[in-house]
């Protein structure tokens, strides 16, 4: 059986293609907390995604939560919660969208 991390064996996919299908596969979406609010993103290597964007925030910031999906999940998300955007993929941690995600 397949696992969702493998790929079949294909002479028509380049090893560049297999390594980005890879990283797809294994991309989490990440609620980052900063002050009172949470920014909502997508990466496959939360760890080295979350020490990139610290170097850009005077303000501590951390991984409250991580699940599997991809960007049209995150996409859902983002629409489902727009009346908490603040800006951009910040939204305020309040009201029904901090339980919900309290509750993932």
């Amino acid at each position: 059986m397949l696992e969702m991390t493998e790929l079949p064996a294909d002479e028509n996919i380049t090893p560049a293609k297999q390594h980005r299908i890879s990283q797809l596969m294994r991309e989490r979406i990440l609620f980052i907390q900063c002050e009172g609010f949470i920014r909502i993103c997508r990466s496959s290597q939360p760890k080295w995604f979350l020490i990139n964007l610290q170097s850009h925030s005077p303000f501590e910031l951390k991984i409250i939560k991580q699940i599997p999906g991809g960007l049209k999940l995150a996409k859902e998300i983002e629409d489902l919660f727009a009346g908490y955007r603040h800006r951009g993929q910040w939204f305020k941690y309040e009201g029904s969208f901090k339980s919900w995600i309290e509750g993932i």
